[in-house]
């Protein structure tokens, strides 16, 4: 994984005096990168990383994090650095807050952007819809320090107060009441759907170019929601094969992943399928028989005593603390997969259930969440239309081609 710092007042105030001791105890090797005498910037990772720096002539810098999968005015999304260059040039022309959130909202993947504009001071931090890549903002001296990672910025700014409320909410519900709370006191969230303007003396703006709001169309019968969902699913399959044709999915053969599957396949990728397990239990069978009825390459990487050890310390960093750590382990099969293959997109499908309750509730109008909040606060209540959509996924592929299986076991990783 990759992630990214960025210091305002010129660093001056870090946490033991120079950036890279902040991630030595973690095993990461991070070079800081001046900018202008104000900033200092920090990116650090691997291969499989996903956090681009670029720069101009004017001295401004675009820090994207994430895929764009889909850009107007720009064709070829597969070269994400390119993409990261055109959208400096497209900030660089000076729009005002609203004109930016109007363009962000025709970007298409899952994405975070820093840019710092040299001509006129200012940085701006835009998220996409559903704030999939985290961006954290805390104040730091008169200005502001930002990154993908909380835990980060609370090491390299000294800010390691933890924020009880957060504490205890997660250690409760295993998540968050506050969603834009860390774990630590005066690190948030940027919100999901804006683009924040920070300048010096903790100025601040906001423009909210997208807001959460679901209102059914109760009039739609249980099979029209099938086919609205099955389109949106491919539509949004599509848009990743343009990018990487063939993907890997993390498939533990449940329905949420079942689904994803499906609709790769029904877009016209042919991903390639992973599913971890313990040993050869029901559920790596009931995997491996999903897989071979979609007709998908699938390997099953068995899991020794110490693979959660080996990675647990850097996979709470890479995560920030957030949610996200559970899954952080899945990213010794990424640095193993990117040796053997030039596969480069990997995919969860463990998030399809958010989806399901989502688009396919057929409760009726007192059941519909008007809101975010709403929505998360029935959410253990809500029903599940997952089978029914992936039903009608496989029932229109043609399964033509014979599946291929591999079975390894986990090997050190030093990544």
């Amino acid at each position: 994984m990759n992630g990214f710092l960025l210091i305002g007042s010129g660093g001056q105030g870090l946490t033991g005096g120079r950036l890279p001791d902040v991630f030595r105890c973690f095993g990461i090797s991070a070079e800081p990168f001046d900018v202008s005498g104000r900033l200092t910037t920090c990116l650090w990772g691997g291969l499989c990383g996903d956090v681009r720096r670029v720069t101009n002539a004017s001295g401004s810098v675009l820090i994207a994090h994430g895929y764009f999968t889909e850009v107007p005015g720009f064709s070829g999304t597969a070269d994400q650095r390119a993409v990261a260059d055109f959208l400096l040039a497209k900030l660089e022309q000076g729009a005002a807050l609203e004109e930016v959130g109007e363009f962000v909202s025709k970007l298409n993947g899952s994405f975070s952007i820093l840019y710092w504009d040299s001509l006129r001071t200012r940085i701006w931090c835009i998220t996409d819809r559903v704030a999939s890549r985290p961006l954290w903002l805390a104040p730091f001296g008169e200005d502001w320090a930002l990154s993908s990672s909380p835990l980060a910025l609370a090491l390299a700014s000294g800010l390691m107060r933890l924020d009880c409320g957060s504490l205890v909410s997660r250690l409760l519900y295993g998540g968050l009441v506050e969603p834009q709370k860390s774990l630590f006191d005066q690190i948030e969230s940027v919100s999901p759907g804006c683009v924040v303007e920070v300048k010096p003396h903790r100025l601040k703006r906001c423009c909210v170019w997208y807001r959460f709001q679901h209102e059914a169309d109760q009039s739609r019968s249980t099979g029209d929601w099938l086919d609205v969902v099955s389109q949106r699913l491919v539509r949004a399959a599509e848009r990743i094969g343009r990018t990487h044709p063939s993907p890997t999915l993390f498939f533990s053969g449940g329905v949420d992943s079942r689904l994803v599957a499906a609709a790769l396949v029904a877009a016209g990728s042919r991903p390639k399928a992973i599913t971890l397990g313990d040993g050869i239990n029901p559920e790596v069978k009931i995997a491996a028989a999903a897989a071979k009825a979609l007709r998908l390459e699938h390997q099953v990487v068995l899991r020794d005593e110490h693979w959660y050890l080996r990675r647990l310390e850097r996979s709470v960093f890479d995560a920030g603390g957030s949610f996200l750590w559970t899954h952080a382990h899945f990213s010794q099969v990424v640095l193993a997969d990117l040796n053997i293959s030039a596969t480069a997109t990997f995919l969860l499908g463990d998030f399809g259930e958010a989806f399901s309750k989502l688009f396919c509730s057929t409760d009726g109008d007192q059941a519909i969440p008007r809101n975010c909040g709403d929505f998360l606060e029935q959410f253990d209540n809500r029903p599940m239309h997952l089978t029914l959509v992936t039903q009608r996924l496989v029932a229109s592929l043609p399964l033509n081609t014979p599946p291929v299986g591999a079975i390894c076991r986990p090997q050190e990783s030093t990544g």
